[in-house]
Parts: structure tokens; sequence; C-alpha cells
């Protein structure tokens, strides 16, 4: 952004911060008010509140066109050549946009603007997507744009870690031994950077350990994320063994207890509401993705801008 955009912006968010403090003092002095004034000063008072909530919602519609028009030119589209959508969701996204007070969440509004009006894109504004857009809080906005994130990061890791696997492995010369090491050096230094990106990410927007209740109710609700899956347990093959007294009982015992706990958990785990996106330690380099984004949930970041496979430097 320019930096006359990024001024303008700057004076526009202090305007909206004014509008805000406007309309609080609008409801307060109506809540002030005896109950015999409030009725002759309720026309009044509710026609210059609504005057600041339409001030508001056009600065927030503004803020957005502005971002709009930032993705229509990072991706060399010209506003003149630009696609019309049909004229109802037209409606919709300048409605939606100009309800999202939120950065994070008008950026996903933009998102699905600009996808929209892109010629080559093939995104319309689609209603499931304008149904979750209009569901979402700012944290919702930003749990989204992590798990994207989180799978930039593992793309990028994938494309850059150092790839060697010995002719024979059983046999390796004292060369293909010190490559081999050094290619898991390497790849050891590329996941541990990986790892401190994510929580890095995870922290600047407050995720790291989340103490809101409930966090993720909406977003399971929306079927935008779910629980991310646990490690399938093998089951034990009683068609290996023509003879049951050729197997250890002991052994059959265990591994049918060990599938019922991993069954009980698995139940357990897909009913209850994850209190965590993250869970391990920084400090020791390690992460456990919590929840995942369900394949609808890919489908609607991807229409709102936010491409999983984009290449990020680790």
């Amino acid at each position: 952004m320019t930096t006359e955009g990024a001024q303008q912006n700057n004076v526009l968010i202090d305007v909206g911060k004014e509008t805000d403090r406007a309309v609080a003092d609008v409801v307060r002095g109506l809540l002030k008010r005896p109950a015999e004034e409030v009725g002759n000063l309720l026309a009044d008072g509710l026609g210059l509140l609504a005057d600041q909530v339409r001030l508001k919602r056009a600065l927030n519609a503004q803020l957005g066109l502005e971002r709009v028009k930032e993705k229509l030119e990072e991706r060399e589209v010209d506003v003149d050549n630009t696609s019309s959508p049909e004229e109802e969701e037209l409606h919709l996204l300048l409605n939606g946009m100009s309800l999202a007070g939120n950065e994070h969440v008008r950026n996903m509004w933009a998102g699905l603007f600009a996808e929209a009006l892109d010629p080559a894109s093939g995104v319309s504004a689609e209603r499931p997507f304008i149904a979750v857009l209009e569901s979402l809080t700012p944290t919702d906005a930003k749990i989204i744009d992590l798990l994207i994130y989180i799978e930039q990061i593992k793309a990028s890791w994938q494309r850059r870690k150092a790839k060697f696997i010995p002719p024979n492995p059983a046999s390796m010369s004292d060369e293909e031994k010190a490559r081999l090491k050094e290619t898991q050096e390497l790849n050891q230094e590329l996941l541990k950077r990986a790892t401190a990106a994510i929580w890095k990410k995870a922290e600047a927007y407050g995720l790291a350990q989340i103490e809101e209740d409930g966090w993720a109710e909406n977003l399971f609700r929306q079927g935008v994320v779910e629980r991310s899956p646990l490690p399938e347990v093998l089951s034990s093959r009683f068609s290996n063994y023509p003879h049951f007294g050729d197997v250890d009982v002991s052994r059959i015992v265990a591994g049918l207890q060990k599938k019922l706990e991993s069954f009980d958990m698995k139940m357990k785990r897909e009913t209850t509401a994850p209190s965590l996106i993250l869970s391990g330690s920084r400090q020791e380099g390690r992460w456990t993705q919590e929840v995942i984004l369900t394949s609808f949930g890919r489908r609607f970041a991807a229409a709102c801008g936010l491409d999983a496979n984009k290449d990020l430097e680790i």
C-alpha cells in the first residue's frame, strides 16, 4: 500500500473510532433519560444512531474496497477488465463488507470479492461462502488464516527439504553415510525453522493459548474445521491363524483392548470441542495440530483468496 493510502486508511480508522464513541454516547444518553422522556427522544435518538451506523458501514465498505483493489493489483488484474458478478451477489458482498469492522474478517470478504471480480478465477460468491462470512468472528477469521498458514509452511517444507536415498542402505560407503547425515541435519534445521514460524504466527494471533470458551463452536457448526484424525490402530488378523491354539491368546486380547480404547478415544474426541488449536512445545520444537480444515473449509478459504500452496520462505 502507498504512503498516501496508508494515511487515508489511518484517517478512516480514526473516524470509525469516533463513530463508535458517538454511537455509544447516543445509547448511554437514551438509557439515562427518565422513562417519560424516552418516548419523546427515541425517534431523534434512533435517527442519529442510524446516521452514525450508516457512516461506520460506509467507512468499512471503503476500507474493504481498498483491499479488493490491492488484491486485484497483486494479480495484475485491470479494474476495467474485471468480470461482473450478479447483481444480488454484488449486493451481498458490499453489504457484508460494510458490516465487517474487523480487519481479518474484512480481508476475507475482500478476498471473495476479488476472486469474484477476477475473470481468470472461476470463483463466484456462493451462498454457503456468504453464510460463513456473515457468521465469522475476528477469532474465527484468524483461526482460518492460521490453519492455511500451517498448510503453506508444510508445503514449503516439503518443497525445500533435502532428499537423498542411498542406493543400498545395508552397505553404504563412508561418502554416502556422510551425505545422509548432512541431509538429515539440513532437514532437521528446516523443520525447526518451520515449527518456530508456526508458533510465532499462533502467538501473534493470540491462538497459542486460547482463553475464549467455545472458540471453535461456530467453525464446527459451519463445517469449516474438524478434529484432526487420530493414528489408526492396526487390528489383529485372525485369518492369519488357521487354528485358535496356534496363537498367543494374550496377544489377541491385548490387541482387542487397544483397539477398543482407540475407538473410545476417537468417539470422545469427535464429540468434544478441542481446547487448543496447537499442542506441543515451541521450546522443544514440537507441535501437534488439534484441528484442521474440512474439504469445504479448504474450498471456502481458497474462495477467499487464501492459497494453501503459496510458497513461503522458511
